[in-house]
């Protein structure tokens, strides 16, 4: 059973896809599938590796933890080195619209966060706080092939 409550100190980390509309546009579902669980199950390796933990995926988008739910001070560490994995091995599938390597663009932001179960019918354990969005957002804004680290989390590294 995960812990609920607040912590303090975790960092978190999306990863999407850049040109994924443009792969939704160009492919049929079945490929679309196929490359998406390609994908997952490559980061999904690397967050288990890396003793970290993944929250969720919403269609390209893969959210994962660090400091939850075993608490730990190099939480920022492990989804640093998680992510650099990642972008290794993301180039490893061949993005089926342009023939090259695929790409996935990284945030990481650190802090703290509130955590619980939610929900009765497909209960989810779900993450809360400006810790979230600030992470959400230095992933989209990210470069592809980067990972786009923000003052916290830098400072929980350097």
């Amino acid at each position: 059973l995960l812990n609920l409550g607040e912590y303090q100190e975790v960092t978190i980390m999306f990863g999407d896809v850049p040109n994924f509309y443009n792969i939704v546009m160009s492919c049929k579902p079945q490929q679309i599938i196929k490359l998406l669980n390609e994908l997952f199950v490559k980061l999904d390796r690397l967050i288990d590796k890396h003793s970290a933990f993944k929250v969720e995926t919403i269609d390209d988008t893969y959210v994962a933890v660090g400091g939850i739910p075993e608490q730990t001070d190099n939480h920022c560490e492990i989804l640093c080195d998680a992510a650099l994995g990642m972008i290794f091995e993301t180039r490893s599938i061949i993005d089926p619209v342009t023939g090259k390597p695929l790409q996935i663009r990284l945030g990481i932001n650190s802090g703290p966060v509130v955590a619980g179960v939610i929900g009765k019918k497909m209960p989810r354990y779900c993450l809360f706080g400006d810790t979230m969005n600030t992470a959400s957002r230095m992933g989209s804004h990210g470069v592809p092939g980067k990972i786009h680290c923000s003052k916290a989390s830098f400072e929980f590294v350097s």
